[in-house]
């Protein structure tokens, strides 16, 4: 194709970082093979009065882990939806640090993450709930003293500033919050929309996506058993939603999605890929680790790390891990020697959606 390039995962994540970066870290990263997987949205999905809704939808997982002197201190979950008649959905489910980190790159190795993954599909929706949570994927790690949770409107701000830089069209919608409050929520950069995830007409069981651990999926599967799933419409949906207790406990939740062009469509390098099965169970025993002190961070991590490569395929153990060595051009997001504000320069923990700071030391 005319239009392929070779990219490299590694150089992307080295160009996110500026070259003066003191720091040197280890990357991990493991994808699933694409499996079936229902329709995203209840109203195609297949039934016994319908069995003719066969999905033609695919899952496929992808896991980017960070160490730092041999401990875990960022990961992140996203799973990749295909359909043949639509643009893929790029969901965030899960992303945590352990406060290990040396200094924050959370936000700018987000992002590149987020634009590779964008031009590895060749464009698609990036979906995420933005929840604040002690720890999703790190057990134990909002006990090591390291750890101070953003609140609300913090984490949805951070979230706001990963995405802006890929320079999509932009949605947010935050259950309770007027339109002019939210828009001050908006980066300085970026194209940005007070409007929730499935636009505003039609019903919300066609038009909105569930996803795992999703409050959206809950209210759906609720108004399916009081029988009124095939009369909500979307403006309907989201009105009750502000009702709903995980939107209106005294907490700001966001819905966040953004919609993203490809910059150049590309033929990437060969990755470690398992199967379905395999990747949840290795996901599982990160969930299995304890994180609460650096020794016990050390040791889950090598254990981790070891087990995954006793499972890969001796043709691939190669592709295990590389060195991420940043080599980026200068920038306000991180640059060493150089003061910056309080928020832009403290090591960050972002869980599903959650965005943590490292306490200073005393």
């Amino acid at each position: 194709m005319g239009d392929t390039a070779k990219q490299r995962l590694s150089d992307i994540l080295a160009a996110a970082i500026p070259s003066s970066h003191p720091h040197k870290y280890r990357v991990h990263y493991l994808q699933s093979t694409p499996s079936k997987h229902a329709s995203l949205y209840p109203g195609r999905q297949r039934t016994p009065k319908s069995p003719s809704k066969a999905s033609s939808t695919t899952c496929q997982h992808h896991l980017l882990l960070l160490s730092y002197e041999a401990k875990f201190i960022y990961a992140i979950e996203v799973l990749i939806y295909k359909t043949p008649d639509s643009r893929p959905i790029i969901y965030v489910s899960k992303a945590d640090t352990t406060g290990y980190a040396p200094v924050s790159i959370s936000r700018p190795v987000t992002t590149a993450f987020l634009e590779y993954l964008v031009n590895v599909t060749g464009g698609g929706n990036i979906q995420l709930f933005a929840r604040s949570q002690p720890q999703y994927i790190f057990p134990f790690s909002a006990s090591n003293g390291r750890k101070h949770v953003l609140d609300d409107i913090q984490l949805i701000k951070w979230w706001l500033r990963v995405l802006s830089p890929l320079n999509g069209v932009g949605k947010v919608y935050i259950p309770g919050v007027a339109k002019r409050k939210l828009e001050s929520y908006y980066p300085d950069k970026g194209k940005w929309e007070c409007e929730p995830p499935g636009g505003t007409e039609g019903l919300a069981k066609d038009l909105i996506p569930v996803f795992p651990d999703d409050p959206k999926a809950r209210f759906l599967h609720d108004l399916k058993g009081d029988g009124l799933l095939g009369t909500t419409t979307v403006k309907q949906f989201w009105e009750l939603m502000e009702h709903r207790q995980e939107c209106s406990s005294g907490r700001l939740v966001g819905f966040i999605s953004m919609s993203v062009d490809h910059t150049v469509r590309v033929e990437t390098e060969a990755h470690v890929v398992v199967n379905e099965k395999q990747f949840i169970r290795a996901y599982e025993m990160i969930l299995n680790g304890e994180y609460s002190s650096e020794e016990a961070a050390s040791g889950a991590t090598t254990k981790w790390i070891e087990a995954i490569l006793a499972i890969i395929s001796k043709e691939i153990k190669d592709l295990w891990g590389f060195e991420l060595i940043p080599s980026g051009k200068e920038s306000e997001q991180i640059n060493a020697g150089v003061k910056r504000p309080v928020d832009e320069v403290k090591p960050v923990n972002m869980l599903g959606g959650t965005f943590v700071r490292k306490k200073p030391k005393k």
